[in-house]
């Protein structure tokens, strides 16, 4: 009996230790928020907030966001020891509960879609570093009035702040792509300075 509980330890010794694979997910909390994150790249230690996803029903088309949480969020800039590089595509959809979003520095990439239609959504730090803001990304935030588009972007893109409730906007020098209605319904728009 001592010899095969002896076997089983060493058994389990010498199984590999086990990690997480591309795509796979897992949660994280931080500043009393707890999110799931997608593993980009496991060799590179890189994730990125949940996207969302569809389904077809017989009794209609359902969106699911790919988080949801409830009024001021802080985005991690590593989350169990992967670097937060990428917000997903519909992380935060439809998300009415959301008031404010610290994005960090190391996210070079915000998701088509990923704060769409988050209406009560009053404030949006974007860091130093961001590259892409892809299209309908803050779509129909109508409580976003102000906003600083860092140095680093390069590509807004289309209808990325459609109908959004922005009053002003600088587009910084850096950005060599602006898409199709970037800022399109913004009916409380009265000034924008573009490169």
């Amino acid at each position: 009996m001592k010899k095969l509980l002896l076997s089983a330890v060493m058994m389990l010794v010498a199984l590999p230790q086990l990690k997480a694979d591309d795509g796979d997910d897992f949660t994280f909390t931080h500043e009393g928020q707890t999110l799931t994150y997608t593993v980009i790249s496991e060799e590179d230690k890189t994730c990125r907030t949940k996207s969302g996803w569809w389904d077809y029903l017989t009794e209609g088309y359902y969106n699911y966001p790919g988080n949801t949480v409830k009024g001021d969020l802080i985005i991690p800039a590593t989350a169990n020891g992967y670097k937060v590089v990428e917000i997903g595509f519909w992380a935060f959809r439809e998300n009415e509960d959301l008031k404010s979003v610290v994005i960090p520095e190391g996210i070079t990439v915000i998701g088509a879609d990923a704060f769409i239609s988050c209406r009560n959504l009053r404030s949006v730090t974007l860091p130093d570093g961001l590259i892409t803001i892809s299209p309908s990304s803050f779509s129909s935030c109508k409580s976003l009035t102000d906003l600083t588009i860092p140095e680093t972007v390069e590509t807004i893109g289309s209808l990325a702040f459609d109908a959004a409730g922005l009053r002003s906007i600088v587009v910084p020098n850096s950005v060599t792509l602006l898409g199709t209605g970037a800022f399109r319904s913004c009916e409380n728009l009265e000034s924008a300075i573009l490169p």
